[in-house]
């Protein structure tokens, strides 16, 4: 073993200690015309520098099982335009090359993918990439495990970057205006995709099918479709900005993912859209998307700690979805704050308020249970039940409605230790203003003004003299605030931060 090691280190430094370094220049001052013949020439450890000109290559450029640095004048000064029927880059077999400073494009229909990566460890940094007119502006298949970054790639014919069974790390690119994707990812894992702007694609920014993924700090937008989508893999989805995609922002499939931290706004459909998904989404903002702010459909997880506001249908909605939901802050959407359809799950300690129809809305045969929440001021109920559901309603605040708590079509609700009060001065949709609709006061209700520090700008911390305070079930207090002491103070650093 020794033997060996030692071996390696004297190769090693054999060819730091003899690189070369070459030099291909359009003037005929250097030793090469063609950056093609100086790969050719070139050994294990040499550098090809390739001085500013546009240079026109008919042939594919191959690196093969060695390791050489190709470092142009900078994409500005040094073009290469490929005038062959296959790729203009290959390397197959290499573990430690560079290609840095090239502008990279296609004159040809026969020309496929502009960079090809099989079975190689390469750096492509600082490049332009586009106009392939086949395929990719950059391909990395066969278990490689490449660096991409500070490059800009566009219009491609298909995917600006396209990963197959392969790690590698992503950062820093400008992606944009390719016919298909920005980037995709099949049947890899250990792909680490961070801090790059994907826009203007004609399907959607990122798509990750099979596989598994970091993706931290991008944004997305403008893409004819999503921004972010997965399909059957596994991803954290962190930190993005993810906005104007002309369906919705972040879209999982079949996938286990974990969404925290993301700013999704001003899309088509939906910010965040959730079906056949484990997930878990947090801290997130979602608003002003012109549907949902999250949509769950046969979805199991949880969604907690996210601000949710002025989407143009629901803050939150789901059909046979049984999540958790809590902390959250949602308010202001054109109709209901949570939409409930043929599901259960719980929901509990959000703060729900000035939605434009309902706070939340229970249907089809749905039983949540929906404890410790502060619903206030929505423009017509503040928890509707109806179609055959069935929830228990608990510990919750629900002040200045419409009507509070509103039971109709062959539905029921079981209510415990609720705060309602105040839902009687306005009339709207036909109903006059009442507490209660078709379902008694709960014997366990108490109706009195709950005394917040201060409505008027949203802070709902219960004032010290509050009658909403340690009554609730097993002595917590009533709403969102079940932490909060006697003396205004919360003590649950992980409650729901004022607006």
């Amino acid at each position: 073993m020794k033997k060996k090691l030692l071996l390696l280190l004297i190769i090693l430094l054999y060819n730091f200690m003899y690189a070369r370094t070459l030099v291909v220049e359009k003037g005929g001052n250097g030793e090469f015309f063609y950056l093609r013949n100086a790969t050719i020439a070139a050994k294990n450890g040499d550098v090809i520098i390739v001085r500013p000109g546009i240079y026109y290559e008919n042939a594919t450029i191959r690196i093969n099982s060695k390791n050489i640095d190709i470092v142009g004048a900078g994409y500005d000064s040094t073009k290469i335009i490929y005038t062959g029927d296959w790729v203009p880059f290959y390397f197959k077999d290499v573990s430690n090359c560079k290609l840095s400073g090239i502008d990279i494009c296609s004159m040809y229909d026969k020309s496929q993918t502009l960079i090809l990566i099989q079975h190689s460890d390469v750096i492509i940094e600082n490049n332009k990439i586009h106009n392939s007119h086949n395929l990719h502006g950059i391909s990395i298949i066969d278990t490689s495990n490449p660096v991409i970054r500070n490059n800009i790639i566009s219009e491609n014919e298909e995917t600006g970057i396209n990963i197959s069974c392969s790690n590698g790390e992503i950062y820093n690119n400008e992606i944009y205006s390719n016919k298909l994707y920005g980037i995709s990812v099949s049947d890899s894992s250990n792909i680490a995709i961070t801090n790059n702007k994907v826009y203007n694609n004609k399907h959607t920014g990122i798509i990750i099918v099979n596989s598994k993924a970091n993706l931290k700090g991008n944004e997305c937008y403008n893409n004819k479709r999503y921004g972010i989508n997965s399909n059957g893999s596994s991803l954290n989805i962190i930190g993005n900005k993810v906005h104007t995609n002309k369906q919705a922002g972040i879209f999982i499939f079949n996938s286990k993912a974990n969404t925290s931290e993301n700013e999704c706004y001003n899309n088509k459909l939906h910010g965040i859209s959730i079906e056949h998904s484990d997930f878990d989404i947090s801290k997130n903002r979602t608003y002003h998307n012109k549907q949902v702010g999250i949509l769950l459909i046969k979805s199991n997880g949880n969604i907690y700690e996210n601000v949710i506001y002025e989407n143009e249908l629901h803050g939150i909605s789901m059909e046979i979805s049984n999540p958790d939901i809590s902390k959250n802050r949602i308010y202001h959407n054109k109709q209901v704050g949570i939409l409930l359809i043929k599901s259960n799950g719980n929901i509990y300690e959000n703060v729900i308020y000035e939605n434009e129809l309902h706070g939340i809305s229970v249907t089809k045969n749905s039983k949540p249970s929906i404890y410790n929440n502060t619903i206030y001021n929505n423009k017509s109920v503040g928890i509707k039940i109806s179609k055959k559901s069935n929830p228990t309603i608990k510990n919750n605040i629900i002040v200045e409605n419409i009507i509070g708590i509103s039971v109709i079509k062959a539905s029921s609700a079981k209510l415990i230790k609720n705060l309602v009060w105040g839902n009687t001065n306005k009339k709207q949709w036909n109903y006059g203003g009442k507490n209660y609709n078709g379902i008694a006061k709960g014997k366990t209700d108490i109706c009195a003004d709950p005394l917040f520090v201060d409505k008027k700008n949203y802070n709902f911390l219960l004032k010290p003299k509050s009658p909403a305070i340690g009554v609730g079930e097993d002595n917590k207090n009533l709403g969102a605030f079940i932490h909060q002491d006697r003396e205004g103070v919360n003590t649950d650093a992980e409650s729901i931060k004022e607006r």
